[in-house]
């Protein structure tokens, strides 16, 4: 009676362990900057795993250990000749935009097979501004302590405006 009660608990334990084996040697290689944060991970087609394309943005969520503040945005999507699927991604914090934060994904038939990117851990607990924007523009100007700014000059003003499309604040 006793071996048949070791039995029946050794039996889910060893399918457990060759689980986790196998998702370990999924992973082809993987790359994290001093963080830890993964940088870059490829991994092997496997098709009975959840690592699918439709499932993007919570496999990113994964992989970067993204809590709930943190979300994707896509920002474009292509599938070049080789039938591989590109998908470029946007961190977002709360709902404003990280700076320098993108991450793509890669692959083919739904299959994700490369991730690269950077992904910023934001560790503040307030996103609301403490400082107005009249504010914010006097420290920065006191800051780099320029003697005459672009905007300052009507020409290179118009010239700005112009290529980018911009409308000026005062109209």
């Amino acid at each position: 009676m006793n071996h048949y009660f070791k039995t029946i608990y050794l039996v889910p334990f060893l399918f457990y362990c060759l689980d986790i084996n196998a998702q370990d040697n999924d992973t082809l290689y993987i790359r994290r900057n001093s963080k830890g944060i993964v940088q870059y991970a490829r991994f092997k087609v496997n098709e009975t795993t959840n690592r699918k394309m439709e499932y993007d943005t919570s496999f990113l969520k994964g992989i970067l250990k993204a809590n709930k503040d943190d979300s994707f945005h896509i920002m474009k999507e292509s599938t070049n000749n080789f039938g591989v699927t590109n998908k470029k991604f946007q961190q977002y914090y709360k709902r404003l935009k990280v700076e320098n934060a993108q991450v793509l994904l890669h692959g083919r038939n739904n299959n994700i097979e490369v991730f690269n990117g950077h992904f910023q851990i934001i560790e503040i607990s307030s996103v609301n501004p403490s400082i107005t924007e009249q504010e914010a523009l006097k420290k920065a100007i006191t800051f780099l302590g320029s003697k005459k700014y672009a905007w300052e000059d009507h020409e290179v003003e118009k010239f700005v405006k112009s290529i980018t499309n911009c409308k000026s604040r005062q109209s």
